[in-house]
């Protein structure tokens, strides 16, 4: 009966792919040139091992290694618990194009990940030096298999955390340019400004609209009017589709009208996730773009628009004899009326605390049928 091996391919952007917008003129990829690499080793395999490649189980990935989301829950993680539970048997391989791809952490957490395959039987082998890492191999020569072994760990590591930290000393770079001389942080930008020779321009149509926006805004007139009134003018949103009130509420919301831009960061501990970064001062944001809009006028907007979006009370039929009367006694608070009360579906029908709803801590399901109450 063969042994099977799997080929693990992985690569860290879409923007490596040879389907991406950057690669468009590539006819292979890196995972392309993964997987000829796992099939090349195994025919130069002698026919006495017996080894063949499972193709049924596409182990290839999009992920960063860095962060360990690969080992967490990617196909990695798959295959793991695949190989934990029996359903892929052992002694099997797994075939690493380099160490690299399989994971980017620091060393003293890949080595119980390799314990853990090896002990399970599964030959690790990584293909750009031929070597295969094994428990028969480890409990033999610990020395031979481990001090190499390390040494790819902490070097895959070390090529992450360079980058990283090449990465961090760049965007500070472009953040303090940004601030201090004025540069363009990025090429991208707000939609009524664009680059031209590292500094922020502005876009005299696209900017007169936002103007537009805000001057009908102060009058007092609402979001859907005025997506409304620029549709029937022919005046199209930046990326050319027509106005909805969403549009011009996240416009009328946009600091970058003023000037402010909020400076945001990716770190491995969030999963590259963007968070807020701190600046020197102890804020997140600055005014990196040329204002278009007064502050005093875009506070007024703000203000006008969080006094028309305050909740109020609603209008409603009383479909119980209690409604706004029953009190939550747990909570300290009214108690929402869920159900209409009529025919067969009035057992249904429940009194429940508005805090519980809204899951005020501690919590606890306040409700009591209407029926019983009534």
């Amino acid at each position: 009966m063969p042994i099977f091996a799997y080929s693990y391919r992985r690569i860290s952007s879409h923007s490596q792919t040879k389907r991406s917008n950057k690669s468009k003129y590539k006819e292979v990829d890196s995972l392309d040139t993964q997987e000829l690499n796992a099939e090349a080793w195994v025919n130069d395999q002698p026919a006495n091992r017996d080894i063949e490649l499972d193709t049924s189980l596409i182990l290839e990935e999009v992920v960063s290694g860095s962060t360990g989301q690969n080992i967490q829950d990617g196909v990695l993680a798959s295959f793991i618990d695949k190989i934990t539970n029996g359903e892929i048997p052992t002694p099997c391989f797994l075939l690493l194009d380099e160490w690299a791809r399989f994971s980017r952490l620091n060393p003293q957490d890949q080595l119980p990940l390799f314990t853990n395959l090896t002990s399970k039987g599964v030959t690790l082998v990584t293909l750009d030096d031929n070597a295969e890492y094994n428990k028969e191999k480890a409990d033999n020569d610990p020395v031979g298999v481990f001090v190499p072994l390390v040494i790819k760990m902490a070097a895959a590591a070390g090529l992450s955390n360079k980058i990283s930290r090449k990465n961090l000393q760049t965007w500070e770079r472009r953040r303090k340019a940004s601030i201090e001389k004025g540069e363009a942080y990025t090429s991208r930008c707000p939609a009524w400004l664009k680059v031209v020779d590292k500094k922020y321009v502005q876009i005299p149509e696209n900017v007169a609209i936002v103007k537009r926006i805000f001057k009908m805004a102060l009058k007092g007139i609402n979001n859907k009017d005025i997506a409304t009134e620029l549709n029937a003018d022919n005046i199209t949103t930046f990326t050319g589709t027509p106005w909805l009130d969403s549009s011009t509420s996240k416009l009328l919301s946009n600091e970058a009208v003023t000037g402010w831009h909020t400076f945001k960061q990716r770190r491995r501990k969030t999963r590259f996730k963007p968070i807020d970064h701190v600046l020197e001062d102890g804020s997140t944001k600055a005014k990196i773009y040329p204002p278009i809009i007064s502050q005093s006028d875009f506070d007024k907007v703000r203000k006008m628009k969080m006094e028309h979006t305050m909740p109020q009370l609603r209008k409603r039929s009383s479909s119980s004899i209690f409604a706004f009367l029953v009190f939550c006694g747990y909570y300290k608070c009214a108690c929402n009326f869920r159900g209409n009360g009529k025919g067969n579906k009035k057992r249904y029908s429940q009194y429940i605390s508005k805090n519980w709803l809204n899951k005020i801590e501690p919590n606890h399901r306040q409700a009591w049928q209407s029926e019983a109450l009534e």
